[in-house]
């Protein structure tokens, strides 16, 4: 199996409006673009300083014109629960996903959301 894609960021507004960053999604693992088995967990960390106010993860296979959402505003969704995680630590979100019964292409990984301003989290591809 091919190597996962793109992730989503945004920016955002600190408390009071003043701006304390940019949400973004970091520390990919595997890195972009690696190899990867039905099995291998994909791990990121999305970093929010303002705090989210809502965040959907969807997994998109592009070889087979299919997409499945993750993680929602009411946690990991059937094919993810068992396997997945995620942990908040401050302002990181750390995920973990795996997918019960392995993923079914190459999957490319997608955030959108908000954080607790209104700013979104803009997709990019």
């Amino acid at each position: 199996m091919k190597g996962f894609g793109d992730m989503g960021f945004g920016n955002g507004a600190g408390e009071g409006g003043a701006d304390s960053g940019a949400p973004t999604v970091e520390n990919f693992d595997p890195t972009q673009g690696a190899a990867i088995d039905a099995y291998t967990a994909i791990s990121f960390d999305v970093v929010a300083p303002n705090g989210l106010a809502s965040l959907v993860v969807l997994v998109r296979y592009t070889e087979i014109g299919t997409s499945e959402v993750a993680y929602d505003r009411g946690g990991f969704t059937p094919a993810y629960v068992q396997r997945s995680t995620r942990a908040n630590i401050g302002g990181t979100a750390h995920f973990t996903l795996s997918r019960k019964g392995g993923w079914n292409a190459s999957p490319t990984i997608s955030v959108q959301g908000a954080d607790l301003i209104g700013h979104e989290i803009p997709e990019v591809t």
